[in-house]
């Protein structure tokens, strides 16, 4: 554990939760930082196949396009799991 080991006093039951639950934090942190840099590797990787003519309209055109497919692929899953959702559907 990266936290001070003088914090821990053994006479204090609650005193080792502290301890773990920073421990948690940290991993936590650690992981959504990690995680975020693998996304931003893959949104690299995509904005570099984007044409260069054009760039400014092609990439929104791209971003729309991909903001669509993403919309379209959640109200189908939550279609295929049941939820009533078509009140938020605009091509319902």
């Amino acid at each position: 554990m990266s936290s001070n080991p003088a914090r821990f006093d053994s006479l204090d039951h609650y005193s080792m939760h502290v301890l773990i639950v920073e421990e948690i934090v940290n991993l936590f942190e650690n992981s959504v930082w990690a995680l975020r840099d693998l996304v931003r590797r893959i949104e690299m990787v995509k904005l570099r196949s984007i044409p260069e003519i054009g760039h400014a309209s092609n990439r929104s055109d791209w971003q729309s396009r991909a903001t669509r497919e993403t919309c379209d692929s959640l109200l189908r899953d939550a279609r295929r799991r049941g939820r009533d959702i078509d009140q938020y559907d605009a091509s319902a």
